[in-house]
């Protein structure tokens, strides 16, 4: 519950007025074993792209394969307490994925057979490739700084990981096939992966005098990053003492919709289109991004609550607290019908795509 908290602060913070948090340095990985210190290989991936994997010896029986179709704009996951529950809205069927110790950072890759997931624990948090069709895992790393976001990038090859728990953390990149990790050469506070390419927008920080409130009086500047092509981090536009900025979104190719951000408060934030070939900035209104626009048109319930929208745009899922059951439930807002459906206990509900 600690860490669910923290993690949904910093989200808030992503969007509002930065904060005084503690900073915590990115650890290096620590390799881990079996307990008889083996390893099964297991080549069982439909795709050269996610390399040959090595699994733990055997899966484990709280864990289940993937069974229930999986159909865009129908299949969702969610998280009830620790375990990563599969649903079907199409014909009501429903899944155990992983069975303990799943948490709200995940991404599937359906295409190849995988789920990349974190895992806490007491002592120290762990990064997980779980294969969907044998139930074998693969730990690529364990770490003392808490996962925070995981991205399989477009072409599968690499898994974008966001670590931290204040403001300020670190985004690294693991090549699936290698079995390595990449550094951004940066602190950043969040990343945005291009569905185009393997392009990584993120927000990195910036010294600056006189120093501002964020952490190490800070600020934020864009930069990108392509783990295909190594000590490739590139600013394009520098924050400053008296604001930050924040990747949105991809708009195309080579344009990002970024926020411009201000430290002294009572000041509306800006917004603009970005050319990361020549770092040309074109204002823009709020309402022109898409991200704002699939915010738009949600029960008064859901205007401030994490919500996650369908590919087709149609159907939005959101968690909200249910009093009489002491516990969070999903809800489905239906935009076409002006709907909304219950679902049973859970929380962190995302759509699944092929």
């Amino acid at each position: 519950m600690k860490k669910l908290v923290t993690f949904a602060l910093f989200l808030l913070i992503i969007w509002g007025i930065s904060t005084s948090c503690s900073y915590q340095t990115l650890i290096n990985p620590i390799p881990i074993k079996e307990e008889d210190g083996t390893r099964l290989e297991v080549n069982l991936t439909n795709s050269v792209n996610s390399g040959e994997i090595k699994y733990s010896k055997s899966p484990s029986i709280e864990d289940e394969p993937l069974k229930i179709a999986v159909e865009d704009n129908k299949t969702f996951s969610y998280i009830f307490e620790d375990k990563l529950m599969l649903k079907n809205t199409e014909d009501g069927s429903e899944q155990t994925l992983i069975g303990k110790g799943a948490s709200f950072v995940y991404d599937f890759n359906i295409k190849d057979g995988f789920l990349a997931y974190a895992t806490y624990g007491s002592s120290e948090d762990k990064i997980i490739i779980y294969n969907l069709k044998t139930k074998y895992k693969k730990v690529v790393q364990s770490i003392r700084s808490s996962p925070r976001e995981i991205k399989w990038s477009p072409d599968r090859k690499y898994i974008v990981v966001d670590f931290g728990t204040g403001v300020i953390g670190d985004t690294k990149v693991y090549d699936v096939a290698k079995d390595s990790w990449i550094s951004i050469g940066a602190h950043t506070s969040g990343f945005v992966l291009s569905p185009f390419n393997n392009t990584i927008a993120l927000a990195v920080t910036e010294k600056v005098e006189p120093e501002t409130p964020m952490e190490k009086g800070q600020s934020l500047s864009i930069a990108t990053f392509s783990p295909d092509e190594r000590n490739s981090l590139h600013t394009l536009v520098k924050g400053t003492s008296d604001f930050y900025y924040r990747p949105i979104e991809w708009i195309d190719k080579t344009t990002i919709a970024i926020a411009k951000k201000y430290f002294s408060e009572g000041k509306d934030p800006s917004y603009y289109k970005l050319n990361i070939e020549n770092g040309d900035l074109e204002e823009i209104q709020k309402s022109d991004i898409n991200f704002f626009k699939e915010h738009d048109d949600l029960p008064p319930e859901a205007s401030n609550v994490l919500v996650n929208v369908s590919p087709n745009k149609k159907l939005v899922l959101y968690s909200v607290y249910d009093e009489a059951m002491k516990k969070s439930k999903i809800r489905l807002w239906d935009r076409e019908k002006k709907s909304i459906i219950d679902f049973p206990a859970g929380s962190d509900a995302r759509w699944v795509t092929k």
